[in-house]
C-alpha cells in the first residue's frame, strides 16, 4: 500500500537543511510545503513532494537538473532536489512565491478579472513562452497552462508553476509519447495523438483569457466570441483570442513574439496609450538593485558599494546587502573601525549613510527586502556561486559586472545567452576600466545590451564627478524625485514622493 501523500510534518528537516514550516497546498502533481532554510537566515522555500514509481529515478534526476538550468523572471527558481527514495517520494526545492494562483484570485473576486489585468498577465506569459520555446537550446513546451498553475505575487508579477508534464520539442516528430493536459484549457492536438509544439501553449493561453474574461466559461464547450459575452472586451482582443483558439494549429499565431506584438497594441489602447507595464499601480517597497558578476574578481563588490554611496549622496535611504560568501563586508567594517581583524557580534553596520547588512551566519533577505529603505542594493558576487541568484532575476534594476579582458569576454556572452530578460531596460552591463576600443568590441558582441563603461574610481565610498554624471544619466535619479527620472524608475518616484 502506498503511503498517503504529504508525509512531512511541521518541524521535519529535509536534507539537514530545510525545516518544514507548514503545508501550503495539495494538488494532482503532489504536496507543497513552506520551508525555512537553516543555512540562509530568513530565506523561505517551497518544497514540492512528488510520489512516483521508484524506477523513474533517472528520469526525475534528468528533469530536475533540466529545471535547475532554467532562469527567467516568470519562473520560480529550482535550487535543490532529492531523487525518489525507496518509497518513491522525491522533492524539489524552489522559490517560495507569496501570492495567490489566478484560479484563487478568480474565485475570490467572483470572476471579476479586469481586461487590462488579464492582458498584462498574458504579456508576461508571452515573454516566458518566448524564452521556453525559442531561447533554450532545445525548445520546451509547457502543455498544462491553466489558472491554477499561474501564480500572481504582490507586485502583479506572474510565476508559472508545476512543470510536471512539460516536454522538450523534437522537430519532425509525429506524436507525443504521452497525451496529457487539462480539459478546458488543453489544445485539441493534445488528445488526438498529434505532436504538441509552440502553438499548443498559445492555444492554452487563449483558453485562459477566454475563461477569465467570460466569467468562467470554456471555449471548447461554449464557442461564442468573447466580445459577445463581455462588453468590456474590445473587438481587437476578441479577434486575437479567436485566432489563438483555432482548431488547426496552422491558423494560430506561430510564436509568442508575434502574439505579444498583437497584445501590446491592445494593452496600450486599454491604458490610454501607455505601453506594456510589468507592474501596475507603481512599485511596492524598496527598489531593488541587484549586482552580480560574470565571474570572480570582476569588481562586483566595488560596483555595488559605488552604487550604494551614489544613492546615499542623493539623499536616499539605502541598505547594501552582502548576498554572497566572500566576507568582504566584515573586512570593510574592520578597516572602517580601525580593527586588525573582523568584528564579531554585529550583523550590520552604518558607513557614510549606507546600512551594510553582512552575510555572516545568514542574510535575513526577507527583512532586508521588506524594510523601509528607498533602495536595496544586493551584492551577489559571481552569479554562478551565489545562492541568491533568484533575487537578481526579480530585481527592478539588474546590473551585470563583467571585464573587458579579451580572454574573459566569452563569460559575458555566456551570461547573457543563458539568462535572457523579458524587459531589457531593466538590465545593464557595467565594465570597469573599459577603454573605448574595449567598449566597441563588446557592443559588437552584444548590440542590444545597455553597456556602461565605468571610469577608474579608486575610492567607491567617495564622490567623483565623472562617475556621478555617468550614473545620473544611467539611472535617471536627479535631486528632484519627479523630473527626468529614467523610464523604469519614474512611476516609482511618483508613488513614493512625499506629499
Amino acid at each position: 500500500m502506498k503511503p498517503d501523500p504529504g508525509r512531512l510534518y511541521e518541524g521535519d528537516i529535509l536534507g539537514s537543511r530545510y525545516r518544514i514550516v507548514s503545508t501550503v497546498g495539495r494538488g494532482g502533481m503532489g504536496t507543497v510545503y513552506l520551508a525555512e532554510d537553516l543555512k540562509l537566515k530568513g530565506k523561505r522555500w517551497a518544497v514540492k513532494e512528488i510520489l512516483q514509481q521508484v524506477q523513474d529515478y533517472q528520469r526525475f534526476v534528468d528533469e530536475a537538473e533540466m529545471l535547475i538550468r532554467l532562469h527567467h523572471a516568470h519562473l520560480p527558481g529550482i535550487v535543490d532536489y532529492f531523487p525518489p527514495d525507496d518509497e518513491g517520494f522525491s522533492y524539489l526545492v524552489m522559490d517560495y512565491i507569496a501570492g495567490e494562483t489566478l484560479a484563487e484570485r478568480f474565485s475570490r473576486t467572483g470572476g471579476q478579472v479586469g481586461v487590462a489585468a488579464a492582458v498584462n498577465y498574458a504579456l508576461q506569459l508571452c515573454d516566458l513562452f518566448h524564452y521556453l520555446h525559442d531561447e533554450l537550446p532545445v525548445p520546451m513546451i509547457y502543455r498544462d497552462l491553466k489558472p491554477s498553475n499561474i501564480m500572481i505575487d504582490g507586485q502583479e508579477q506572474v510565476r508559472l508553476i508545476d512543470f510536471g508534464i512539460a516536454r522538450h520539442f523534437k522537430s519532425g516528430g509525429q506524436a507525443d509519447t504521452v497525451q496529457i493536459g487539462t480539459v478546458g484549457f488543453a489544445a485539441p492536438e493534445q488528445f488526438q495523438q498529434l505532436q504538441t509544439d509552440r502553438r499548443t501553449d498559445l492555444y492554452s493561453l487563449g483558453a485562459v483569457l477566454y475563461y477569465l474574461l467570460s466569467g468562467g466559461k470554456y471555449p471548447h464547450s461554449f464557442g461564442v466570441p468573447l466580445a459577445g459575452l463581455n462588453e468590456e472586451v474590445p473587438h481587437s482582443l476578441s479577434v486575437i483570442i479567436e485566432k489563438l483558439l483555432e482548431h488547426d494549429p496552422d491558423h494560430r499565431y506561430p510564436n509568442a513574439r508575434e502574439l505579444r506584438e498583437a497584445l501590446s497594441g491592445v494593452y496600450a489602447a486599454l491604458r490610454g496609450g501607455e505601453g506594456p507595464s510589468a507592474r501596475s499601480g507603481g512599485f511596492l517597497g524598496p527598489v531593488v538593485i541587484a549586482v552580480c558578476g560574470t565571474g570572480r574578481g570582476v569588481g562586483c563588490t566595488h560596483t555595488a558599494v559605488l552604487l550604494a554611496h551614489f544613492l546615499a549622496r542623493k539623499r536616499r535611504t539605502v541598505v547594501l546587502a552582502e548576498a554572497n560568501a566572500s566576507g568582504h563586508f566584515s573586512r570593510i567594517e574592520a578597516v572602517y573601525e580601525g580593527s586588525d581583524g573582523p568584528l564579531c557580534g554585529s550583523a550590520a553596520f552604518d558607513l557614510r549613510g549606507v546600512r551594510y547588512a553582512k552575510a555572516g551566519d545568514g542574510l535575513d533577505m526577507i527583512g532586508t527586502l521588506s524594510g523601509s529603505y528607498d533602495f536595496v542594493v544586493l551584492d551577489l558576487g559571481s552569479y554562478d556561486e551565489t545562492e541568491w541568484f533568484g533575487e537578481f532575476m526579480r530585481a527592478a534594476v539588474q546590473v551585470v559586472v563583467g571585464t573587458g579582458c579579451e580572454w574573459k569576454r566569452r563569460d559575458i556572452a555566456a551570461f547573457f545567452r543563458s539568462h535572457p530578460v523579458p524587459e531589457p531596460a531593466k538590465r545593464s552591463l557595467f565594465v570597469p576600466l573599459a577603454s573605448a576600443q574595449m567598449l566597441r568590441d563588446i557592443r559588437r558582441m552584444l548590440p542590444d545590451v545597455r553597456l556602461i563603461g565605468l571610469p577608474a574610481h579608486a575610492d567607491p565610498f567617495c564622490h567623483q564627478q565623472e562617475t556621478a554624471e555617468l550614473l545620473d544619466g544611467w539611472l535617471g535619479l536627479p535631486e528632484a524625485r519627479t523630473q527626468g527620472a529614467g523610464p523604469f524608475m519614474r512611476r516609482w518616484f511618483r508613488a513614493r514622493a512625499p506629499k
